[in-house]
């Protein structure tokens, strides 16, 4: 026979546990064990889709692709079907205010906030470095503070 045959173990075919793609309802863990789907967490399974994305970008096999992708597909649906599925908002931890604020009125006839500390310097008389330039070439009024009712 020809190289390359059956004989000579040139088309032995490796096992892949991941061909199935979630016929059994199982996911085969880095360590080997298997765990079902719907016993994963939301997080898991996100996880899992990312890791699946990544190999369907980088198989270098259309079939390999399709069966990454087709994983990818199983997570969505097992998420969707999930009532916790929405991702939590992390949102960054608000900085404290450094110093007294006081509003401003510019020469221009704009209002924005000051630092108590900054004025105090001799600094925060202008709403920009532009007004800052023309004060400073033109002779402007320094900017006065908002009275408040």
């Amino acid at each position: 026979m020809g190289q390359g045959t059956e004989s000579c173990g040139g088309y032995e075919v490796d096992y892949d546990e991941y061909e199935d793609c979630g016929v059994d309802g199982y996911w085969v863990q880095r360590d080997g064990s298997k765990i079902k789907i719907e016993d994963m967490s939301v997080s898991h399974m996100r996880n899992c889709q990312r890791i699946c994305r990544q190999l369907a970008a980088c198989a270098t096999f259309t079939s390999d692709a399709d069966k990454w992708n087709e994983w990818v597909d199983v997570f969505d649906t097992a998420i969707a079907h999930r009532p916790q599925a929405p991702l939590k908002v992390v949102t960054a931890p608000k900085a404290p205010q450094r110093g007294k604020m006081v509003q401003m009125i510019c020469h221009c006839k704009t209002e924005y906030p000051a630092r108590e500390a900054e004025l105090k310097r001799g600094n925060g008389y202008s709403c920009s470095k532009r007004c800052a330039a023309i004060r400073r070439e033109f002779g402007r009024p320094k900017a006065t503070r908002k009275v408040t009712s």
